[in-house]
């Protein structure tokens, strides 16, 4: 004979979907970071040209703790000076309490011209993927901006599966 809570779930099932939910939530890969970031495309004036970027990052990972890093990335701009859309590729070194961490990383940019070098993008490195936004710093040069952003990964560690009788 088991208990049945008024609805007629399992009693037991349900603090075992309970359990899974906390355990998972407490395993979640979730970053927090802010940026620093210099871009420069060539031929200038053209509506397609070849950029390049570089990107100081700075934040906390849930799963890994503070980190700092460093990203080159390099792919195509379509538009004009400042307002455009581009999609980098590169790689993002970071140092955090686990030590050195080398992946690869796929930025896509739109920035929108609206006189403040305001910019919305989505990244993706390796499991974990994220947006962040951006404003321009006009006293460092047209292309100089800084930014905040979050993302999130699958969980690192195990936790407890959901199993029969939980709902």
């Amino acid at each position: 004979m088991s208990y049945r809570d008024p609805t007629g779930r399992d009693a037991f099932g349900a603090y075992a979907t309970w359990v899974n939910f906390i355990n998972y939530v407490s395993n979640l890969n979730v970053d927090v970071f802010g940026f620093a970031s210099v871009e420069g495309s060539l031929p200038v004036s053209s509506p397609v040209r070849a950029a390049g970027e570089a990107v100081a990052v700075g934040g906390i990972n849930t799963q890994e703790g503070p980190y700092g890093g460093l990203i080159l990335a390099t792919g195509p701009i379509y538009g004009g000076p400042n307002a455009y859309y581009a999609h980098l590729r590169g790689v993002e070194w970071t140092k955090g309490c686990n030590g050195w961490k080398q992946q690869s990383i796929d930025l896509r940019d739109l920035s929108l011209d609206l006189g403040l070098g305001l910019g919305v993008g989505q990244y993706t490195a390796g499991f974990e993927s994220g947006n962040f936004l951006y404003f321009g710093l006009q006293a460092l040069g047209e292309h100089a901006v800084v930014g905040v952003g979050a993302g999130a990964g699958p969980p690192t560690q195990n936790y407890v599966q959901l199993w029969g009788g939980a709902w």
